[in-house]
């Protein structure tokens, strides 16, 4: 209907918003002299093609940018564009825009990771693969290149050399070239928060002396996994999505693993890093987890009750 499809289109302008504020804050650091009739090309691509990954239902698509275009079946129950905009909703609660010019420029740079951090984690899904994490990370890597390579004041590639040293056969002067560093720690972190989104867990030798980057890891971690925390009757329909993700799986060891998985969780000292979260989500989540063990042990599927 023309309701349904002018709600899409606002759903994905709120959306395109966030993506355009975090580009451009990564080009900003990048110390943009390129064409930004290009960069816009270029990136309003990859949005389409995140959007189109993110929509698919059980459908065959079209890969993305660098991924050959190789057809791929991604069944997406949960991990949807409704997912994302719940993680972005998130980032815009814990971020909101601070008027002391010293510290805006340090939130636009934690903003930047955060929302796309958010965009690219799921952005390879297959339920069959293993490696869904560390594909994610290298679209993202190509896509990083693809932006910076058009926004970078040279031609050498901002992701290989942040300072590096060149030297010729003819002539044996060597020559520096150097690149805005700031863009690539931007990029080392993005790829360092959807790699952690594997298990759930900051990485035990991740910037132990920056405390302010452990921070930020911690906090998206935790919004990815918000929806632990979601009233039952919510997280009873997130449950159930997933099984439709991995309904190849053969019930039995479904409710086996899935089980497993969940006890592991529990186990933690606490799911929820950051503070907030915790105080807010903590309680519900063991629940929530508790409860799901307990269908899934007696091989049942939490549903939806209509």
């Amino acid at each position: 209907s023309s309701s349904s499809s002018s709600s899409f289109d606002h759903r994905l302008e709120h959306l395109k918003k966030q993506w355009d504020e975090a580009i451009a804050t990564i080009i900003k650091e990048n110390n943009n002299n390129g064409d930004d009739d290009d960069d816009d090309d270029v990136c309003n691509k990859w949005f389409n093609d995140i959007v189109k990954r993110h929509s698919s239902n059980g459908t065959e698509i079209q890969g993305g940018e660098g991924d050959d275009d190789e057809e791929k079946k991604e069944a997406r129950f949960y991990h949807t564009l409704v997912h994302l905009e719940e993680m972005l909703g998130y980032i815009d609660i814990f971020l909101n825009p601070i008027q002391d010019d010293t510290k805006q420029q340090q939130q636009q740079q934690d903003r930047a990771v955060l929302i796309l951090s958010t965009f690219f984690h799921d952005v390879v899904y297959n339920a069959k693969s293993s490696t869904n994490e560390e594909d994610s990370a290298v679209l993202f890597r190509q896509f990083a290149n693809d932006v910076l390579l058009l926004s970078a004041s040279s031609s050498s590639n901002p992701l290989k050399c942040m300072h590096s040293t060149a030297s010729t056969e003819s002539n044996t002067t060597t020559t520096t070239t150097t690149t805005n560093t700031t863009a690539n720690e931007l990029v080392n972190r993005i790829e360092t928060y959807i790699i952690a989104t594997k298990t759930h867990s900051a990485p035990s030798n991740y910037n132990n002396n920056n405390k302010h980057y452990k921070y930020y890891l911690h906090l998206f971690l935790d919004i990815d996994m918000s929806v632990l925390g979601k009233t039952s009757l919510a997280y009873d329909a997130y449950a159930y999505a997933i099984r439709q993700e991995y309904a190849f799986v053969p019930h039995d060891v479904y409710c086996t693993k899935r089980a497993d998985i969940l006890e592991s969780f529990l186990q933690r000292d606490y799911i929820f890093n950051n503070v907030v979260m915790r105080g807010v989500l903590e309680g519900q989540c063991r629940d929530n987890l508790k409860r799901e063990i307990g269908f899934l042990r007696k091989g049942v599927i939490p549903c939806i009750w209509t």
